[in-house]
């Protein structure tokens, strides 16, 4: 699949980082505050 923009990011591959790092920002947010990181590991 070639591209036209292969120099940068594509918006879903953006959204798909954002999403990831959001979600594992979250994980390590709840774990801290919540104090239930023994659930993770």
């Amino acid at each position: 699949m070639k591209t036209d923009h292969s120099n940068g990011f594509t918006l879903l591959e953006l959204l798909i980082v954002l999403a990831v790092m959001g979600l594992m920002m979250g994980l390590i947010g709840f774990s801290l505050l919540g104090g239930g990181g023994a659930e993770l590991g």
